[in-house]
């Protein structure tokens, strides 16, 4: 059964502030194993999975598979970190539950306008 403390540690490496140190890393991908695990049990949610591949992507420079990542990119813009083909992301993306990749960037850059108003 998948508990408490596995469930915390999974929204700590998956959370946008967590350092892509060596360490921070090498945690994600201790708990990636863990994670694909519990999703095959349908102990945990398969989101879970989907944002801690988006971080060891995204840490390790390589294209994400569900385009959950996003940054401010060489325009100033928020958008999605590098991802792979858009219409494969969000078949993938659809699996899980997730909106579209299109749809979420304006999901995100609607919030950080919201934030930028705001102060």
């Amino acid at each position: 059964m998948v508990n408490s403390i596995f469930i915390l540690l999974c929204k700590l490496v998956t959370k946008r502030h967590y350092s892509a140190s060596i360490t921070a890393t090498s945690h994600m991908l201790k708990l990636l194993g863990a994670i694909k695990k519990a999703v095959e049990e349908n102990k945990t949610d398969p989101i879970s999975l989907a944002y801690l591949t988006g971080r060891i992507a995204v840490f390790e420079g390589k294209p994400q598979l569900y385009g959950t990542q996003f940054d401010w990119d060489e325009n100033g813009e928020m958008n999605a970190n590098e991802f792979d083909d858009i219409a494969k992301v969000n078949q993938r993306r659809k699996a899980v539950g997730f909106n579209t990749l299109e749809e979420q960037t304006e999901i995100m850059k609607e919030r950080v306008k919201k934030q930028t108003i705001q102060g």
